[in-house]
């Protein structure tokens, strides 16, 4: 896991883009922004992020087009907490908040699946469906302990 807190980009241009937060991220279409979106439905400066001690909270600058959380329209200048898997739009752009305790690394597609065991005295490991770990291969005996 990574102590990283993040947006997650959902739809747009930049669909799949993660964001870590560091610090105030003013959002918007002006260039001088610290994130820029390509939509035109967003204002120059739309929307403002920033820490709040172990959390974070968004505000909506004024923007003609409004700042959403969880699809409801946020007051202008009223900064509002987010949590684990909100969903912020701004314009036609929706991002996701990642908080860090939720996040883990993505194997990549040639790296066979991690499964987690909780440890004790002895593991049974084998084909048996019985085992602690299964290990779906013709080579591995039906049970062996460690």
């Amino acid at each position: 896991m990574t102590n990283e807190i993040l947006l997650r980009q959902q739809t747009g241009k930049a669909q799949g883009r993660e964001i870590p937060l560091v610090g105030v991220i003013v959002i918007g279409r002006s260039e001088d922004v610290d994130l820029v979106l390509e939509d035109e439905r967003a204002s120059r400066r739309h929307a403002e992020l920033r820490p709040d001690g172990d959390s974070w909270q968004i505000a909506d600058l004024g923007a003609t087009n409004k700042t959403f959380l969880n699809d409801a329209a946020l007051k202008p200048n009223a900064p509002t907490s987010l949590h684990d898997g909100d969903v912020i739009r701004i314009g036609n752009t929706e991002f996701c908040f990642v908080a860090a305790q939720s996040i883990a690394p993505i194997p990549e597609a040639n790296e066979p699946p991690t499964q987690v065991v909780p440890l004790k005295s002895a593991l049974v490991v084998g084909r048996d469906s019985t085992c602690d770990i299964v290990l779906d291969e013709p080579q591995v005996s039906p049970q062996s302990s460690f």
